[in-house]
Order: C-alpha cells, then sequence, then structure tokens
C-alpha cells in the first residue's frame, strides 16, 4: 500500500498545477453565452421607400423626391392593414423621410395639424399576399411642414383627390413640390438588434481567450 501511494506522488511534476478546475474566463465565458441564448431574439424591420422625381419643384434642384424608411420591430403580416402612428401600441420605433432638403422624423414630428393644414396625419400601409407594402397613406408633419407620399384608394379618399397615387412636400411659406399617379417603391430589410450583436463579439472574445490560456498551459506542460 506505502509503494502504491509512493508510486501515486511520483507522478506528480512540482510546479505544475493538476487541478480541472475551470479558469475564471471560462465561467464568465459561458455566462456571456447562456444570458446571450437567454435572450430573445429581436432585430428591427425597415422599410425604405423610394419615390419617382417630383414633376413640379417649387423652388432649387435640391428638393428631388420623397424618400425615406419605417423602422418597425416587427415584420409585417400578409394581407394586413396596420397603423403605425408613433408613440402608439405597434406604431413605427423610428422613421426618417426627406424631399432632399427637408427632413422630417421622430425629432420633429408633429402629432397636430399645424396651420395652414387642413387634413390629419396618417401612417398607414397594407401589404400585399407576400407582406410587401402595396398601398400606402403617409402624411407627415413637423412644425414647419408637411411631407406626404400615397398610394391607393386610400389615397383617393382621404384627399379627395382623382388620383391613385400622389408624393408631396410643403415647406409652410417657403417651397412645395409635388408629382402624381407615380408610385415609388418599398424595401424591407432586418437588421438584428446592436445588444444581440455585442453579446455575441463578447462571447467569442472570452472564447479567443481561453483558448490562448489553453495554449499556454500545454505550452508549460511540455517543457
Amino acid at each position: 500500500m506505502r509503494g502504491l501511494q509512493s508510486k501515486a506522488r511520483s507522478t506528480a511534476r512540482p510546479g505544475i498545477k493538476t487541478s480541472r478546475t475551470p479558469s475564471r474566463t471560462a465561467w464568465a465565458t459561458g455566462a456571456l453565452l447562456l444570458i446571450g441564448l437567454a435572450q430573445p431574439a429581436r432585430a428591427d424591420f425597415i422599410y425604405s421607400y423610394t419615390g419617382n422625381s417630383f414633376s413640379y419643384r417649387g423652388t432649387g434642384p435640391d428638393v428631388t423626391n420623397v424618400s425615406g424608411y419605417l423602422d418597425v420591430t416587427y415584420s409585417l403580416a400578409a394581407n394586413t392593414t396596420y397603423d403605425l402612428t408613433p408613440n402608439t401600441v405597434g406604431g413605427v420605433l423610428n422613421y426618417d423621410f426627406t424631399d432632399g432638403r427637408t427632413t422630417w422624423n421622430l425629432a420633429n414630428y408633429d402629432s397636430s395639424i399645424p396651420s395652414p393644414e387642413t387634413i390629419s396625419s396618417a401612417f398607414s400601409v397594407t401589404t400585399d399576399a407576400n407582406g410587401q407594402i402595396a398601398s400606402w397613406n403617409l402624411n407627415i408633419y413637423s412644425s414647419s411642414g408637411a411631407i406626404t407620399t400615397c398610394d391607393g384608394s386610400a389615397c383617393e379618399a382621404y384627399y379627395s383627390t382623382t388620383n391613385s397615387a400622389l408624393d408631396d412636400t410643403n415647406v409652410f411659406f417657403n417651397y412645395d413640390a409635388y408629382n402624381f399617379n407615380s408610385p415609388g417603391t418599398w424595401t424591407e430589410t432586418s437588421v438584428p438588434e446592436p445588444a444581440t450583436l455585442t453579446m455575441f463579439g463578447l462571447s467569442m472574445a472570452g472564447l479567443g481567450l481561453v483558448r490562448r490560456r489553453k495554449g499556454k498551459s500545454s505550452a508549460v506542460r511540455d517543457d
């Protein structure tokens, strides 16, 4: 028995730790991975609009066309009409539209009907069988003006017009521009949540540290 104990002791090399306890880095990496897996996956869905050139420009060549995007936290379902009014349940998380000179976004959003306008703001879209925006009515106000894009029957009813499509900008007492019956196009992109990307990056960095430490430990044992 004493001989077996002496033999067991003789196999341990001085100066080398034989403990198999995971390093702090390994524990931290595991915790980050578990936290990342526990977080619900979320992505922002960006619906971008590009309008055709204005047929009439009240002033200046820099007033070009209506373009911009709607940012929502869910993918639009097929054959559904949505009210995406900001600061409401299901509304846009963010938006940004421009006529080439002036910008309308959440920072300057005006939910009222500023004078001299008489029509309320609108953030309505309707999807087709593929979940793509097929008709829409956006009438967005800031304190300085309005930007509008619409297409379909909602456009005719809302603005009491015989035109089935309208892109229009009106900066009060300054300039206006428009085109009729020439609707633009929508595209959809999905953007991962920044926090998810950060967590993934931290996890990968932690795994890299673990591998480097293992490499150093192997080198010490081989010496």
